[in-house]
């Protein structure tokens, strides 16, 4: 996967702030306002200026962007 097809992906997700659960279940997120979504087969976490995408049922893959502002 790479960066253009995450980015659309995450335009067709709905994103929601991150809940307590999702604290627990996805330690190491930093930003202060953390989002959350499903598409499909694929999780997707933005954390300040990075972007994971989980495959969905696999510990597998996962793909990680940094994203800035240039």
């Amino acid at each position: 996967m790479n960066a253009v097809t995450a980015m659309k992906l995450i335009a067709q997700t709905e994103m929601k702030p991150f809940t307590e659960a999702d604290y627990m279940a996805f330690g190491g997120c930093e930003s202060d306002n953390p989002l959350i979504g499903e598409n499909g087969d694929f999780l997707i976490i933005i954390d300040g200026n990075n972007i994971e995408v989980f495959e969905a049922d696999s510990d597998k893959e996962s793909y990680k962007f940094e994203v800035s502002a240039k």
